[in-house]
């Protein structure tokens, strides 16, 4: 994704990751087991904590620019977003099921987009500690917080990271072969923050995803000069009417994408 031609950011980078920090506080705040939850019509769970984190970001990030648009999975979509140059992109908790079980494995993410490409992007999570902020224009990447090994269990660095419904099945293994070391890791812009820190070589996902899932992370892995691709091909393109990003995504350090792709290839000869 090329990002040389948009503008500077008219956000810091500074107040980017002062307002996912605040928000990690609202959820922190939360009894995990007591919060309440509820279904979408898609049958995702989701709680009364990520209405009131995601009211909170909106307040915030909408203040730092308030001629964006707004893109996140607790509300409904608004067609005005389609006809602005910027917009906010948030998941207000990546990895629900995480939370609701009490797992630390769940983030806050927000990335502020320029006509289809994340210029900002933060990934934070209230768990751990973990988080990490993005220019993609300036090419800066910051972590913040405490860096943490516990994601998953015992850290290995060769581990490719996937989700807890892909590690229990077979579709992956039998794609990337079974002597390829997977760890079952919950939210998946926690993976991509995990890949952009360089604590794990790469991350994959064959199922469809949503814009905010990884909007945030894609920024951190792009300044982070890590690869991202779509599995079904094309560009990653953001504030789309239709808000799926099909096919899954594969991401990491280059190296590591690119002989992913070759087992890939071979499995589907």
């Amino acid at each position: 994704m090329q990002v040389a031609e948009h503008p500077a950011p008219p956000v810091s980078l500074d107040d980017l990751e002062e307002s996912v920090i605040h928000a990690g506080r609202l959820i922190e705040r939360c009894d995990h087991a007591t919060t309440g939850k509820f279904h979408r019509s898609d049958r995702q769970p989701e709680t009364y904590a990520e209405k009131v984190v995601n009211d909170d970001l909106h307040q915030r990030l909408m203040m730092l620019e308030p001629e964006a648009g707004w893109l996140s999975e607790a509300e409904l979509d608004a067609p005005y977003r389609m006809g602005r140059h910027w917009i906010w992109i948030v998941d207000p908790i990546d990895g629900t099921r995480e939370f609701l079980a009490g797992i630390p494995e769940y983030t806050i993410s927000a990335a502020l987009v320029h006509n289809g490409a994340p210029l900002l992007g933060a990934v934070y999570n209230p768990a751990t500690g973990e988080g990490g902020v993005a220019n993609t224009v300036t090419g800066q990447f910051r972590v913040f917080g405490i860096v943490s090994d516990s994601a998953g269990g015992e850290r290995s660095d060769k581990d490719v990271l996937v989700s807890r419904t892909e590690f229990e099945s077979d579709k992956i293994r039998a794609l990337i072969s079974d002597s390829v070391p997977m760890r079952p890791v919950g939210s998946m812009a926690y993976r991509l923050l995990r890949v952009a820190m360089g604590l794990s070589p790469c991350t994959i996902s064959l199922t469809n995803r949503c814009e905010w899932d990884i909007c945030g992370g894609l920024a951190l892995l792009i300044a982070a000069r890590k690869k991202a691709i779509r599995l079904a091909g094309g560009e990653f393109a953001f504030n789309q009417k239709d808000t799926t990003i099909r096919g899954g995504i594969l991401a990491g350090v280059e190296t590591n994408v690119d002989a992913i792709c070759d087992k890939l290839k071979s499995a589907q000869k």
